[in-house]
């Protein structure tokens, strides 16, 4: 039963966000790690994308973009209510299509990679009852001036601070093995030629725990804009010569995703997981057509006899899944 507990808190810790390069969603998950111990991930994404969303949401066809991504994250408790994450995305990008963007040099046929943004996030645990709540700050930070400007762009390029709290629940004994999270955050975005694309973000998933090791998972994902352009019907090429350059970064995207996948906790140290997500709904940007993500985290203990004490107990267990960490475009 022990096991199976724990099992249950492990899970707990796998919400997904793919869409926006903002602060690394793991972020703003509500469980925190007992003082002393961390984890450390990897994860590979295959994103696709056909479709370019309109200001209405119409879609149009103008050509294929396809990423692939590596994600390297580590998150370390300070204490057993305070932890602290740092992630850094390296992308490699592609656009085969007969509608390149003008003068570009990234739409050529070839990958275009390159690292992305750097992501710093601090949360503090405020209440582990029934409901854990964790407030949380996030920041994200270009690396270097990778290109923006183009379908095959590694990202943004913008700076962004979240502030947010991520709220998680275990729905026993109504629903035994089964437990549902979430989180909201607003984005306070880079200002770019007097616009400010800031957004709110709002996710939700559930899962239910197959066996003690194995747990299946549904998501849905979203943002939504506060600010920033809508595209004309021509789309973005309508906005002219000054906004065209810079319309992912000012365009006012919204987008909702849904997915799911499957976790396999393989010991107490190292969790895998795999998941598939697509967009439903979106306008002022790209829809995903699909996007594959597989990834592994290693759980390490440096803490007091405490906090080891504290990880054994199914309110106290530690972030070991890997399936909220993620690159986003």
């Amino acid at each position: 039963m022990a096991a199976q507990c724990i099992r249950m808190w492990v899970g707990l810790v796998a919400v997904s966000v793919i869409v926006a390069a903002t602060p690394d969603p793991a972020a703003g998950q509500a469980m925190t790690p007992p003082k002393g111990e961390g984890s450390l991930s990897f994860v590979t994404s295959d994103f696709l994308v056909t479709d370019h969303l309109g200001g209405e949401g119409q879609r149009d066809k103008v050509g294929d973009i396809r990423s692939h991504s590596v994600l390297a994250d580590i998150t370390y408790a300070v204490t057993d209510r305070m932890a602290v994450t740092f992630s850094v995305p390296w992308v490699a990008s592609k656009y085969t299509g007969n509608r390149p963007h003008p003068n570009t040099t990234v739409d050529n046929g070839r990958y275009y990679d390159t690292f992305q943004d750097l992501n710093f996030a601090f949360r503090y645990n405020l209440a582990r009852g029934p409901v854990w709540i964790t407030p949380f700050i996030a920041t994200g930070l270009p690396s270097h001036e990778y290109a923006y400007y183009g379908h095959a762009a590694a990202g943004r390029r913008l700076k962004e601070l979240q502030i947010g709290v991520g709220l998680a629940k275990v729905l026993d004994p109504w629903l035994p093995r089964a437990f549902v999270q979430g989180r909201y955050a607003f984005g306070l975005a880079e200002e770019v030629l007097g616009y400010r694309p800031n957004r709110s973000y709002v996710d939700v998933e559930g899962g239910y725990f197959v066996t003690e090791s194995v747990r299946a998972f549904g998501m849905l994902t979203s943002h939504f804009a506060h600010g920033g352009v809508t595209y004309p019907p021509s789309g973005p090429r309508g906005l002219g010569p000054l906004l065209f350059p810079h319309h992912d970064q000012i365009g006012g995207e919204e987008m909702v995703n849904v997915g799911g996948g499957l976790g396999f906790s393989a010991s107490d140290s190292f969790d895998v997981f795999g998941s598939l997500v697509t967009t439903t709904w979106g306008r002022n940007g790209h829809a995903l057509n699909y996007g594959f993500n597989v990834g592994v985290t290693w759980t390490f203990k440096r803490g007091t006899a405490a906090a080891e004490a504290l990880a054994h107990r199914p309110a106290g267990s530690l972030i070991k899944c890997a399936c909220q960490k993620r690159v986003r475009f």
